[in-house]
């Protein structure tokens, strides 16, 4: 941190009206120190010679490019949280800023409460990282150990767990209901490996068909099956020395087990239509919402599978289990959500926060924050309070739980609030429904309901549902 406690922030763009634009919004807040630079060269330069808290870097410049930018300072300033700039929005560049290890990217043209939201969440997350009790000098991996937000004793092992294994090699299973955070963990473990500067690759066990594995995962030469004209590499190739995710392994088939046995075991792999056995350095971890020790003695999961898997365990608690984390969770998620939103709310409410801590939360962190997304939408102030929150139900004892409206604007807002949640149950089983009667598959959940697929699937991500969960 800069004088008394100030923020150093770092502004880079090629365009020097964007860069008065943003100096002049974080400078009113009078709680930042802002230098600027031109080019990813001369912020190189800077970065060299002074330390800066936060990064905010255009993606497109003449030379270094934004991309080109967060790879150098993932290696040579770590220390640094990044935000990406972009006029052009494509997914495939935020998820590679992200995969670099950026903090969050806004989307031009933006506007100044934008930018403050997003250098806020990125200052809190470097003071977290800063006065983390899990202490390292590896900078990177503290700041990814400070995204995994609580005090909790439960949080507080969790991520000394994380510390200790991540240097290793060692195979890790995170185990954790749906939405508590199970890829957070992974992301942490591998910042905090000597791969770090290796690719993170996570793999949906959902989409991991008997037909596809293979192909998918170890890839295929040339003349493999009809229409190979080329060969492909496999993702275990792709990902080599760096570090494999498999989400939610509980959910592949027996098959598929079987298929993946040698190479879980061995690292080594056969592309479709080769003889040749080729072998990988990655490092595997693996993430389950169920309990794979009863899978096995049910006859779901396999015994060999599951002892190459549990070496060496890593519990996440639900958040009903540990409720003192949730105020700092909102806080966290709040601001995330006032980037997304472009919305300037900066409390939650004592009643809120209350209701939040109440409830218990069956979707967890994913939930929450979906919750959240949805109350930062409907706050036309400052402050979030409860009846922002219709998703959830009163506080035991509110007046609201207890007594009728008694104006006409209450009455509006609780019809609202009970067709909201209608609503919301509603489609909740509606789409729980098709996928348990499909096993999972969105495809012939959708057919089977007569909807479009990208429709069942946004209503999927509007509700906070996975495929895994219809298993």
């Amino acid at each position: 941190m800069g004088v008394e406690g100030q923020a150093r922030v770092l502004i880079v763009d090629d365009e020097p009206a964007v860069c008065r634009m943003c100096e002049r919004t974080l400078i009113s807040e009078k709680t930042y120190e802002v230098g600027v630079a031109s080019s990813g060269e001369e912020a190189l330069r800077m970065l060299d010679s002074e330390p800066f808290d936060v990064l905010v870097t255009d993606l497109r410049m003449p030379g270094m490019d934004g991309l080109s930018l967060l790879r150098a300072v993932r290696t040579r300033h770590p220390q640094a949280v990044t935000i990406l700039m972009t006029g052009y929005g494509t997914i495939s560049s935020a998820v590679e800023a992200m995969r670099l290890g950026a903090y969050d990217y806004v989307n031009k043209p933006f506007e100044p409460k934008e930018l403050r939201a997003a250098v806020a969440g990125a200052v809190e997350l470097r003071r977290r990282a800063n006065t983390s009790d899990d202490s390292t000098s590896n900078t990177a991996a503290a700041t990814a150990l400070a995204r995994i937000v609580g005090d909790s004793p439960q949080m507080r092992h969790v991520r000394q767990l994380i510390r200790d294994a991540g240097p290793a090699s060692t195979t890790v299973l995170i185990i954790g209901e749906t939405g508590t955070g199970k890829e957070l963990a992974a992301r942490a473990l591998h910042a905090a490996s000597r791969r770090a500067d290796e690719r993170f690759l996570s793999v949906d066990c959902c989409t991991l068909s008997d037909s596809l594995v293979e192909s998918e995962l170890f890839g295929y030469v040339r003349g493999a099956f009809t229409g190979a004209n080329t060969g492909k590499r496999g993702l275990v190739e792709v990902v080599d020395a760096g570090t494999l995710f498999f989400d939610e392994i509980c959910n592949v088939s027996m098959d598929v087990q079987a298929k993946l046995l040698r190479f879980f075991q061995e690292r080594e792999y056969i592309p479709v239509g080769s003889t040749e056995v080729r072998k990988v350095d990655v490092r595997l971890v693996f993430a389950t919402n169920r309990d794979l020790g009863r899978m096995v003695g049910s006859g779901q999961f396999r015994e060999d599978l599951f002892y190459r898997l549990h070496v060496f365990p890593i519990a996440i608690p639900p958040l009903r289990e540990r409720r003192e984390d949730i105020p700092s969770i909102s806080r966290a998620l709040l601001q995330r959500a006032c980037v997304r939103t472009g919305k300037s709310v900066e409390a939650i409410s004592s009643q809120a926060m209350d209701a939040l801590v109440e409830h218990d939360w069956p979707g967890n962190v994913r939930q929450l924050e979906n919750s959240i997304e949805s109350a930062t939408i409907r706050c036309e102030g400052s402050v979030i309070e409860l009846v922002h929150l219709p998703d959830l139900h009163p506080a035991r004892g509110s007046r609201e739980a207890n007594e009728a409206p008694r104006t006409n604007a209450e009455l509006l807002l609780a019809r609202k609030r009970i067709k909201d949640d209608a609503v919301r149950e509603l489609e909740t089983r509606f789409v729980l429904d098709a996928l348990r009667r499909n096993g999972g598959n969105v495809s012939a959940a959708a057919r089977d309901v007569g909807m479009q697929r990208t429709n069942f699937q946004t209503l999927m991500r509007l509700r906070g549902i996975k495929a895994s969960d219809g298993r």
